[in-house]
């Protein structure tokens, strides 16, 4: 099994996803592979305390459960897979835990150890460090990041790699940059940088980079795939651009920022970092191609596109052909065209209550 690429959502939303699928036509070779590759959707369920993995179809419509579903801790609020051992961490908001599980060669899931301790109260947030050498995790209630290290043989963590390190109160989001040396960790309006050390596993906070007032923000920072730009979804319908220095900290883009709706709920960039999508919990997804050198937004064709209300966590597919939304109890997919235009696909599904979700496909 080779985990080839993955793509992986995190929200500060919880909403409630399709967990009940219908017909098995066309289930997996999503990666166009001739049946060799299988394309799978996995999303933690904070409502049923578990992990849901759905088979993706060729034609972008999320098929059958691959197994499943996969008990979890209490209220899992996010998930980081770990392609290097083929594992999946969960991290458990009500439990204040970590689960561990496998990847397996059909895309089902296996638990691999007992939860751990998350080194604080209510883990809402985890990232793995820029060579797959440590796991960070925020803990919401107890305001602190703890950091555990990876086994370079088998993936199990250590629960004792370092001391917790204070961060914002309460803090609600955390990305690791694209090049794995710093953290940002949001407050519902402050953005604060920490160093991350890639060899040690250490953190230590910088300074607090960004002030949002009176608005709050409510998406975790996102990244350029060149890390070179940062952006933020904010409470008053907005996305937020910035230049990123050499030393973490940043600065504002000109005309910035971008109205997406009326409350912009997540974002998205693809990993080729020309196209952003954007989720207003009112019921549309907008679009918009980045400038490669200005890191400018520009709306794409026909933008914005029809949603329900509540639309929240994005997803897209391996292969980046397809994008799956998750808004009020449904999860709708949509086809990227070549402009990177959407489409919405038929089908739709029902069930719990999504907090994160991410993509992975298995030759």
């Amino acid at each position: 099994m080779s985990l080839r690429r993955a793509v992986l959502l995190l929200s500060l939303l919880s909403i409630l996803f399709l967990a009940a699928c219908g017909g098995n036509d066309g289930d997996g070779g999503g990666g166009g592979g001739g049946g060799t590759i299988s394309d799978y959707l996995l999303a933690t369920d904070a409502q049923l305390n578990n992990v849901v993995v759905f088979n993706l179809r060729s034609d972008g419509t999320i098929g059958s459960s691959a197994g499943g579903p996969f008990l979890a801790g209490a209220a899992p609020s996010s998930a980081a897979l770990n392609t290097i051992h083929g594992l999946v961490y969960v991290a458990n908001s009500g439990s204040n835990s970590i689960s561990s599980f496998v990847v397996n060669d059909d895309g089902s899931l296996t638990k691999v150890a007992s939860d751990i301790n998350s080194g604080g109260i209510k883990p809402v947030s985890i990232g793995i460090s820029n060579g797959g050498g440590f796991l960070a995790v925020l803990n919401e209630q107890s305001f602190n990041v703890q950091v555990f290290s990876i086994d370079a043989q088998t993936g199990a963590l250590d629960p004792w790699a370092s001391d917790a390190t204070a961060a914002g109160e309460p803090p609600v989001s955390m990305t690791v940059d694209p090049l794995g040396t710093f953290l940002y960790v949001t407050t519902e309006t402050t953005v604060q940088l920490f160093d991350f050390d890639a060899n040690t596993g250490d953190i230590s906070f910088v300074d607090t980079v960004l002030t949002f007032d009176p608005q709050t923000i409510t998406s975790p920072p996102l990244f350029s795939s060149d890390g070179l730009f940062l952006y933020l979804a904010g409470s008053e319908g907005g996305i937020y651009g910035f230049s990123i220095f050499d030393d973490g900290t940043v600065d504002q883009l000109d005309n910035f920022p971008v109205a997406a709706g009326t409350t912009t709920a997540n974002i998205i960039i693809d990993s080729s970092g020309t196209l952003m999508y954007a989720t207003d919990s009112a019921g549309a997804v907008y679009g918009f191609g980045i400038a490669p050198v200005t890191g400018a937004l520009t709306s794409l064709p026909n933008s914005p596109y029809a949603a329900s209300a509540g639309a929240g966590v994005m997803a897209f597919d391996p292969t980046e052909n397809f994008l799956h939304v998750a808004q009020s109890g449904t999860i709708n997919s949509y086809s990227i065209a070549q402009n990177g235009s959407l489409t919405k696909l038929t089908g739709q599904y029902n069930g719990g209550n999504i907090s994160s979700m991410l993509s992975y496909e298995i030759q």
